[in-house]
């Protein structure tokens, strides 16, 4: 490969990592959200909405991406499950390239794959509780679309990082990371680090969008930041509450 034609992605985890920051990172590089509207168009037929809005993080502007009901009637009340089966028909619901959709389907691979060797199961019979909500699965297609659209070749993640204590689940108050995340390092090798924050802030559908990408630990050092894309979480954690997403290009080539 010429590598006058490689993109990096350089993915910066330290304030943690969820299926929305990751999407609102990519979206913010990519700026087109008429494209991503265009992309999960289909979350009207399920009476879902894609947001993106721009919100300010500790002086940082960031897009906050987003997939909510329209109205009441329509969330997923209670304890939603999908199995792997039912999350990919959802996935082929949208208009992505057989690139996106691909990786799309091995997040949730990832995915199913850490939650089987929790409970002893085949992946196709585990049953998903909050990863397999229509808005955790339109963070996982948002992505997939911007890291598609961007041509992105190698993705760099030095680390993953958690907090410390617990968080309230589906199973109950359980301590972090919770075991789909534990597998899902345990099964990648991805690196994890403890951040000074007081509960969960690297969520199962993050840790697999990291274990999908992740190529390298570092960025090259011949090449140079071209542009720098903000994702904004929806939690407060006393951290920055962004991932940061650098596009990286060789040093002497023009940024288009």
């Amino acid at each position: 490969m010429d590598i006058s034609d490689v993109t990096v992605l350089y993915l910066d985890c330290s304030a943690g990592l969820s299926g929305d920051m990751a999407a609102g990172a990519l979206a913010d590089l990519l700026d087109d959200d008429d494209y991503l509207k265009e992309t999960l168009s289909f979350l009207d037929r399920h009476g879902y909405r894609m947001r993106i809005d721009r919100v300010m993080k500790h002086g940082v502007l960031c897009r906050q991406f987003s997939a909510a009901p329209k109205e009441q009637a329509y969330a997923e009340r209670g304890h939603h499950h999908r199995t792997l089966k039912e999350v990919r028909e959802l996935i082929a619901e949208a208009s992505l390239t057989p690139a996106a959709c691909g990786l799309a389907y091995h997040i949730y691979d990832i995915i199913a794959e850490a939650e089987a060797s929790a409970h002893d199961l085949p992946a196709d019979e585990v049953h998903f509780h909050e990863v397999a909500s229509l808005s955790s699965i339109a963070d996982v297609l948002a992505f997939s679309a911007c890291y598609d659209r961007l041509g992105i070749t190698y993705t760099a993640i030095p680390s993953l990082w958690e907090g410390k204590g617990s968080v309230r689940c589906d199973h109950g108050i359980i301590p972090v990371p919770v075991p789909a995340v534990r597998n899902i390092l345990k099964l990648s090798g991805l690196p994890l680090k403890t951040a000074e924050a007081e509960g969960e802030i690297l969520t199962p559908t993050g840790a697999a969008i990291a274990a999908a990408v992740r190529t390298e630990e570092e960025a090259p050092e011949s090449f140079r930041a071209v542009k720098k894309g903000f994702g904004a979480g929806t939690r407060e954690t006393g951290l920055r509450g962004y991932a940061e997403a650098v596009l990286m290009r060789p040093d002497g080539k023009e940024h288009g």
